[in-house]
């Protein structure tokens, strides 16, 4: 202690009320940290989905973002995007899946050594990790997204039991 200091003298009642006090803050803080672990931004989705991007009633997205469903295993699908069907392209196959047709059904086998090359303003179907992506580009059927609220639709199945066992799970974002 430093010289001249007086320890503070608290009775037994007070020395109970601040350790309570101080208890109390612990189970907060541990209680928030648990909580907030356990919540997860998949809570509320079907189980054939994993994740989805932009979150489920996201505000304030920024107008360059991509969508993106993260599907089960052995599941595929269809986005539509404020009532836009777009085309789905197998990345391993690379063939359409979708039902829009604005790129040939096959793209020609790029020469050896040499990068495919893939379309633009379809979404990608990546069987590897069973997601699909679109990213908003000029040209595409849905260009950019603008500032309000936008609504997203996914159809998606097994891959095994094909799009006529489809289900259906919808969300909204808005632009900023």
């Amino acid at each position: 202690m430093q010289r001249g200091a007086v320890p503070l003298q608290l009775t037994v009642w007070q020395r109970l009320l601040v350790s309570m006090v101080v208890a109390a803050g612990l189970v907060g803080i541990i209680a928030g940290l648990v909580i907030s672990s356990s919540r997860s931004t998949t809570s509320g989705l079907p189980a054939a989905i994993e994740g989805i991007r932009p979150a489920r009633g996201a505000q304030a997205v920024p107008a360059q973002t991509d969508v993106f469903v993260d599907l089960a295993d052995g599941y595929t699908g269809v986005l539509t995007i404020d009532g836009v069907e777009l085309t789905t392209f197998d990345l391993s196959t690379q063939t359409e899946l979708g039902s829009v047709s604005s790129i040939p059904a096959t793209l020609p086998a790029p020469e050896p050594g040499s990068q495919a090359v893939l379309p633009k303003g379809v979404t990608y179907f990546d069987p590897g990790n069973a997601t699909l992506t679109y990213a908003p580009t000029p040209g595409a059927p849905v260009e950019k997204f603008d500032a309000r609220q936008h609504l997203v639709v996914v159809r998606y199945w097994k891959v095994v039991d094909g799009p006529s066992s489809a289900h259906t799970f919808a969300w909204q974002f808005t632009v900023f």
